[in-house]
């Protein structure tokens, strides 16, 4: 599952729209970015009981493009990883955009011993002994992955799943449930274990 958007995006987010509360102008510098304030504890707190209640393996730390390597933003996030209360559950974070270097990613992965979440056909993984994989679409949201496409990423996650695992692909596109079944099947054809693969519908 995904970490609650009052942990990572700040109320300038356009996500921020679909709350059923707003956020009064008086706290609009007190959430996301991982800021050590009682409204991101809060939301943390919210996220793991409803991982709880899920029974998550993994949740992930979505950050937007506007959450840029800073000296605060980097001091920030890894106080939050250092101080919660983690449940035995893995926890990986995606950022986005190319501000992040992935040397700072790596240093960053592991010192708080967080999975390195990516899109494979944007960039590769830089830390983590699972692999966690949310394919967003080439060219968006709408984007039908082709056979060829599956192929190639067929071998991407052979090349980089390692043990102990799991390993996990989510396919986060308008035909989720169509490619990840397709993959799967690929994944799997003629092999023992084989794996499994998550949509996002």
């Amino acid at each position: 599952m995904k970490a609650w958007q009052l942990i990572t995006h700040t109320p300038s987010s356009p996500t921020y729209r679909h709350l059923k509360s707003g956020v009064s102008p008086a706290e609009r510098d007190l959430f996301g970015s991982f800021r050590p304030t009682e409204q991101v504890w809060l939301a943390w707190e919210r996220t793991r009981e409803i991982a709880s209640a899920l029974d998550a393996s993994v949740i992930v730390f979505q950050c937007p493009k506007s959450f840029l390597p800073t000296r605060e933003t980097t001091r920030d996030l890894s106080a939050f990883f250092r101080a919660i209360e983690r449940d035995d559950r893995m926890l990986a974070w995606e950022p986005r955009g190319d501000a992040w270097r992935p040397e700072l990613i790596l240093d960053l992965c592991a010192e708080n011993n967080l999975i390195h979440c990516v899109d494979p056909f944007q960039s590769e993984p830089a830390y983590g002994d699972s692999v966690y994989w949310r394919l967003h679409g080439k060219t968006g949201y709408r984007y039908r992955y082709t056979d060829e496409d599956l192929a190639e990423l067929d071998v991407k996650l052979r090349a980089w799943a390692r043990a102990p695992g799991p390993n996990y692909v989510l396919f986060n596109n308008i035909y989720s449930r169509g490619d990840a079944s397709r993959f799967l099947a690929r994944y799997n054809s003629g092999r023992t274990g084989g794996c499994g693969i998550v949509q996002n519908d």
